[in-house]
């Protein structure tokens, strides 16, 4: 998990049933939630700066950087 550099929101790496991931982002204050698009296998999450959420796919196996905002 890694919070916005405002502390505004929350981005969270959310296991699915069939073992993918998907990146959820929260607004606490606001209680509202979604998901930004695309499936993913392992996230680590680095930061969150600026409204961007820089993420490594698969940190361990093929990285692959991806960068969502």
């Amino acid at each position: 998990m890694v919070w916005s550099d405002d502390s505004k929101y929350l981005a969270v790496p959310h296991w699915m049933l069939d073992r993918s991931q998907r990146l959820l982002v929260l607004n606490p204050r606001s209680l509202l939630i979604g998901y930004l698009p695309g499936l993913f296998h392992v996230l680590e999450l680095p930061s969150f700066e600026r409204g961007v959420i820089r993420a490594v796919d698969s940190p361990a196996n093929e990285p692959a950087s991806v960068e969502c905002c």
